[in-house]
């Protein structure tokens, strides 16, 4: 800060005010001057200069004028220069009072410095001060922010049993709020029953912390009773009370118990304001239910309750989270025609939900507006932005957007970082990846292990293990313990090139630091033991798998072909097995590949199919082979096995099986009471999602005109149903790229 230098005082005409406080000058001619603090002080130097010309006067003025100075600062946020200017007073011996020795207790507290306000107190002792109810509640907040519990319930316990002074509601309510705040409910309730068997009795205030702290915790129960305890000593009940109520059966989705709350309200004359309207609206939009949400806030503003940009925000982000884009910018263009200006959060909102749709160019286009408004994209925008290009391929748009960001936007934050490392190294930019990484490393940017294991998962994808595991051996010597993720990653980087070795080797180094194998561990193992045939160590972690309850996930599904699963599990039955796992299909097509070799050498044949033709053919060519078959498989919801020898028994097509029972769709839904109804109804589902939906799409995509038309003659539920699946439909599915398209029309 800078220096105390005495500066010269101009006069001026004083205003008339409360503000005003009269200090008189030994400069001659300059007695019955007036200081308005208020207005003299903008900044934090004219602080300081309204300092030193008030220490140089005489008399000096009255401490209030200095407690009014330091509180402003205050209000500034000049924490530090309030204690430099108080130390300054100290060393002129200018007087102080308990009135500024808590303003300074108080700065000391909010630089998160409370040892340091701690060091205040043998100050009251010397000049004789008498500690108050005020020091030792400021001491509790400072404690509680640094988050000293301990501490905090320590110095208030002493407090009390020595008597050093009385707490009063707000002393409790500090107490309570700071231990409520980080879980501790049940002490804050002890708390609430010691006040009332003291003479200091629970408030309103006390009564809310409580009431709020059970209603996070999900005991509506006991809030409901906090209440009625409330109601039953005379304590009036305020919209913050309720607020937490209502909070709580919100985020459970137990509407019943809102609208309760809502009666009660509105008898006590307790009328609901934005905020309030705001957690319904967000529970509901968190649950889905996005219209029901845009119903309450339509009711709100018959209410005269104006929505305010979080209630906008909130409906927005429900529509974008269900890919319903159309909407949330209905939502957008609402909010602007109301007059509120959008904030950024508002369109990160609609960006995010437009990147994850993969429809870049309204992305980009909402990019642009932000500036046009006069507002900045923040960090979270651009980050946004950057997934979506590189998720997407256009790599020379988010060179472009991250170029522009390191010009004039906000700073890139690890995560920025992060994107833009995994873009490079996943459309192979290698040399571009490291030349970032190096640069990022020299300038001593901060990370974290999820940076680095983005550098090591793109090495490892990219064939260059060695570099990879070099910049995982460093990990330990920046202070970065490895994590789950990042050992997964050099375990697949060894898996797929076949290391398997040092893949248990990195295990075995994963446990000893402490950090236990996931689902993803054992996963990336199976398929690097599939992957290279290595049937008898797969035989031993899927079982180490199965003890520690995890099983195969949706990457190793797709991975496993139908033989290499069937091989392994017989591998499983007998190790001593040899297996050969072969992908082609047996059919009339492969008969080059399954020649009469291939049949001769068989000893014995079985089936495990759900093909009634590719069960025929195999029992045919078993026929024509003279080859024992055991036939097995599905039809439907039947099963069916079937032992097939030459000259003793019967071939399978021998004989057909009847055909399948039909139910009707009315009875299914009403009535289900065996598998087979079960099975219809899930393939009549099936059939709707997948077939219907479709159809009603190329129908309409045909002719718009006439089948639109048609609709809305119907004017059914079943139409508005049809029309509403085919805006979502055409909106969720609209293709970005030729290949899109091309992907697209095979679909169809």
């Amino acid at each position: 800060m800078r220096g105390f230098s005495p500066c010269k005082y101009n006069n001026y005409i004083p205003f008339l005010s409360s503000s005003i406080i009269r200090c008189y000058s030994s400069v001659k001619g300059k007695v019955g001057v007036y200081i308005n603090v208020e207005n003299e002080v903008k900044c934090l130097d004219d602080a300081v200069s309204l300092f030193n010309r008030m220490v140089r006067m005489n008399p000096l003025p009255s401490v209030t004028l200095f407690c009014k100075l330091y509180k402003i600062m205050i209000n500034m946020k000049h924490y530090s220069s309030v204690v430099s200017l108080f130390q300054e007073m100290r060393k002129l011996r200018i007087p102080i009072n308990d009135f500024m020795l808590n303003i300074l207790i108080n700065s000391y507290c909010l630089m998160h410095c409370v040892d340091c306000a701690f060091s205040v107190l043998p100050i009251y002792m010397k000049t004789g001060i008498p500690l108050d109810v005020v020091t030792f509640n400021t001491l509790l907040r400072g404690l509680f922010a640094q988050n000293k519990i301990r501490d905090a319930v320590e110095l208030f316990k002493k407090v009390v049993r020595e008597n050093i002074c009385e707490p009063n509601q707000f002393m409790y309510a500090t107490v309570m709020n700071g231990l409520s705040k980080r879980g501790h409910t049940q002490k804050t309730i002890s708390l609430l029953r010691l006040m009332e068997q003291g003479n200091t009795k629970p408030n309103i205030y006390n009564y809310t912390i409580v009431i709020d702290a059970l209603c996070k915790d999900g005991n509506l129960d006991g809030a409901i009773n906090l209440l009625n305890e409330m109601k039953q000593k005379g304590i009036p009940q305020d919209r913050v009370i309720y607020g937490s109520l209502i909070d709580g059966p919100c985020k459970l989705g137990q509407w019943e118990k809102v609208r309760t709350f809502f009666s009660e309200m509105v008898n006590l004359n307790i009328y609901p304001d934005v905020y309030i309207f705001n957690m319904v609206i967000d529970g509901l939009c968190k649950e889905g239910k996005v219209e029901a949400a845009e119903e309450v806030m339509e009711h709100m503003i018959k209410k005269g309750v104006e929505p305010n940009i979080i209630t906008y925000n909130v409906i927005m982000d429900g529509y974008c989270l269900r890919g319903q884009l159309v909407r949330a910018r209905r939502i957008f263009d609402i909010m602007i025609d109301k007059c509120i200006e959008p904030d950024i959060f508002s369109y990160s909102i609609l960006i995010n939900g437009y990147c994850k749709k993969k429809k870049l160019a309204k992305a980009m286009q909402l990019l642009g507006e932000i500036s046009q408004r006069g507002s900045k994209p923040n960090t979270v925008t651009y980050n946004t932005i950057l997934h979506g290009l590189f998720k997407v391929g256009r790599i020379g748009d988010a060179k472009r957007v991250y170029a522009e960001m390191l010009y004039a936007g906000p700073k890139p934050d690890i995560c920025t970082h992060s994107t833009v490392l995994d873009g490079y190294f996943r459309y192979g930019l290698v040399e571009e990846a490291l030349s970032l990484f190096n640069k990022l490393e020299r300038k001593r940017e901060n990370t974290n292990i999820a940076f680095y294991t983005v550098v090591i998962n793109g090495l490892c994808k990219n064939g260059k293990l060695d570099e990879a595991q070099s910049v995982f051996e460093k990990l330990s010597l920046i202070g970065l313990p490895p994590n789950v993720r990042t050992y997964n990653t050099m375990i697949t980087g060894f898996c797929r090139e076949g290391l398997l070795d040092e893949a248990k080797s990195m295990l075995r180094k994963m446990e000893k630091n402490s950090c236990l194998p996931d689902s993803v561990t054992y996963n990336v193992f199976v398929q690097g033991f599939l992957r290279w045939s290595k049937f008898s160590e797969m035989r031993n972690f899927m079982k180490e798998m199965a003890d520690r309850g995890f099983s195969f996930d949706s990457s190793t599904a797709r991975f496993l072909a139908k033989s290499t699963v069937a091989a392994a599990a017989a591998a499983l039955i007998n190790p001593q097995l040899q297996i050969e796992a072969l992908q082609n299909r047996v059919g009339p097509e492969t008969e080059n590949v399954f020649d009469d070799t291939f049949w001769e050498n068989l000893s014995v044949v079985i089936n495990a199919l759900d093909n009634v033709n590719a069960r025929l053919y195999v029992d045919q060519r078993c026929l024509y082979f003279q080859k024992p078959l055991l036939e097995s498989g599905t039809l439907g919801a039947k099963c069916n096995t079937q032992m097939v020898i030459p000259h003793l028994t019967e071939n399978y097509g021998a004989s057909r099986d009847p055909p399948e029972k039909q139910a009707p769709m009315c009875t299914l839904h009403s009535f289900p009471h065996n598998i087979d109804h079960c099975l219809t109804w899930a393939r009549s589902e099936f059939e709707g999602l997948l077939e219907k939906i479709p159809a009603e799409v190329n129908a309409y995509l045909t002719n718009p005109s006439e089948y639109t038309s048609a609709q809305a003659n119907a004017g059914d539920a079943q139409a508005r149903d049809n029309l509403e699946r085919i805006l979502e439909c055409l909106d969720r599915e609209s293709c970005q790229t030729f290949e899109d398209c091309i992907a697209w029309a095979r679909l169809k």
